[in-house]
């Protein structure tokens, strides 16, 4: 057992006399290897102690084969059930994709309400008065009036 422990030790001062770098790359790799260690440790425990929630029930339809069911062309149900430990890894997939989809369908809710919103407020900065000049379908003419008398300026 000493052996083992002067083994770590060196070990450990070989480490803490080299570069930043390698420090860095010991950090990273021991804790992604102590977190997987860590993350199977948790599973096997929880697969051990969480009894298991009622049982698993398949339900399946065969077409319509019977002479009853023939007439009322209606397909049967076959209820399977077993009483399978459902693992906690399933239990947690089926968790996360209901969760995702979940916030999948709420992310989609805001998008359209922000688009509503957006239509609306370029609505209400848009220009409110429009001005139409639009020509007449006759011409202005005049009314001809009798001319002006000439009158000469005075000269300075």
């Amino acid at each position: 057992m000493k052996k083992y422990a002067h083994i770590a030790k060196r070990g450990l001062e070989k480490i803490q006399n080299s570069d930043k770098n390698t420090k860095k790359k010991f950090l990273v790799i021991s804790s992604t290897i102590l977190t997987i260690f860590v993350i199977a440790l948790w599973v096997v425990y929880l697969n051990i102690t969480v009894p298991t929630i009622g049982t698993i029930t398949t339900i399946t339809e065969t077409p319509a084969t019977s002479t009853q069911n023939l007439v009322n062309n209606e397909p049967t149900q076959n209820t399977e059930t077993s009483d399978k430990k459902e693992s906690f890894l399933k239990t947690l997939e089926r968790g996360t994709y209901i969760i995702f989809n979940d916030i999948s369908s709420e992310i989609k809710k805001i998008i359209s309400l922000g688009k509503i919103y957006v239509s609306d407020i370029s609505h209400m900065l848009g220009p409110k008065n429009q001005i139409f000049i639009e020509g007449t379908s006759t011409q202005y003419l005049p009314q001809v009036t009798d001319p002006l008398p000439k009158n000469k300026l005075p000269k300075n």
